[in-house]
């Protein structure tokens, strides 16, 4: 089954930014910068003060970090199927990890942004519960997917989307303690760690613990490259960046269990000075209550694009924003 274009998708989801150009550079570009298994606790910014994450602690002071967002499953493929469609898993029958149903071709969020002239790329998982091709939504999906692609056209906008697996549960059940790093030496002592009380305080949890923030730091890291790589080609005035996990951690209570540390993610957004009116007010943190079906309504906003009405999500950043007051705290 493949994903098509729509001739008629923004005659149902109205373009707001008109005029110019299709390609003129009048819309922001979006970045996602995603991330796996990870709590907002595994983060300087949100509190953790053993590990040393400061290229996201800056994003979030110079950003807006919120502190109350929620993924719709604690395993990637549903939370992954709600943020591509803007609803609910279950709504398309996607709600089971690793499940594949026959769903409309044209509830992907890329179709959209496609459709107004975006560039779309994603580099690389997709993990969508859907017999409809992953790939077929993006202009480009797979290893070498980028905004930087020469088929991207002079000036024309990006919606590119990244993803790191250096926080991923696989990361910690594929090396044994004595197989792993020195952590003296990413300057994170096992000893010296808090542990939840749900957990036994033994050498091989605290072990798995500093190992799980190394992988934090590995992921500022990360995040760090594309913000420099955005500066160096002067795409940083118009590029509004996304960061957050596609759900909770990965350590007891967290991946694959309905605990508030399963569903639990850290979640920031920069917008630069040009666009900062399309945060409506918004700035540093915010407890304002998120869930995962409000980022494909909200990114559609941003790029002046009215979301469509089968949509569940709210739109919290963006000229529209779906006419309807926010959640309550």
């Amino acid at each position: 089954m493949k994903t098509t274009h729509l001739s008629g998708l923004l005659t149902t989801a109205g373009l707001v930014f008109g005029g110019g150009s299709l390609y003129a550079q009048q819309r922001p570009n979006i970045l996602w910068l995603t991330i796996e298994d990870t709590s907002p606790y595994d983060f300087g910014c949100y509190g953790n003060g053993h590990v040393a994450t400061p290229t996201i602690d800056s994003l979030a002071g110079a950003g807006i970090q919120y502190m109350r967002v929620h993924s719709v499953g604690t395993q990637s493929s549903p939370s992954r199927s709600c943020i591509i469609t803007g609803c609910y898993a279950s709504t398309f029958g996607m709600e089971w990890h690793r499940c594949r149903f026959a769903t409309p071709e044209t509830v992907f969020l890329p179709d959209y942004m496609r459709a107004a002239g975006y560039y779309c790329t994603n580099k690389s998982k997709t993990d969508y519960n859907t017999l409809c091709d992953n790939k077929a939504m993006w202009d480009s999906c797979g290893p070498a997917a980028t905004y930087n692609n020469p088929a991207r056209k002079k000036d024309q906008p990006f919606f590119a989307v990244f993803n790191s697996m250096a926080t991923h549960m696989g990361r910690i059940r594929s090396y044994h303690t004595d197989q792993r790093r020195d952590f003296a030496l990413e300057g994170l002592d096992p000893a010296r760690l808090e542990l939840p009380p749900h957990v036994p305080d033994i050498p091989e949890i605290r072990s798995d613990f500093a190992f799980h923030m190394e992988g934090s730091q590995d992921i500022d890291a990360w995040v760090r490259m594309f913000l420099d790589d955005l500066r160096r080609q002067r795409l940083d005035e118009n590029t509004i960046v996304f960061f957050f996990s596609d759900h909770g951690g990965c350590l007891p209570r967290g991946k694959g269990f309905v605990y508030e540390t399963g569903t639990h993610v850290p979640f920031i957004v920069y917008l630069p000075p040009k666009w900062r009116h399309l945060a409506n007010g918004q700035s540093g943190r915010t407890d304002r209550l998120i869930g995962f079906p409000d980022l494909a309504p909200t990114v559609l906003s941003l790029a002046g694009i009215e979301p469509p009405a089968y949509m569940q999500g709210k739109a919290f950043l963006g000229l529209r924003r779906r006419f309807r007051k926010p959640r309550e705290p």
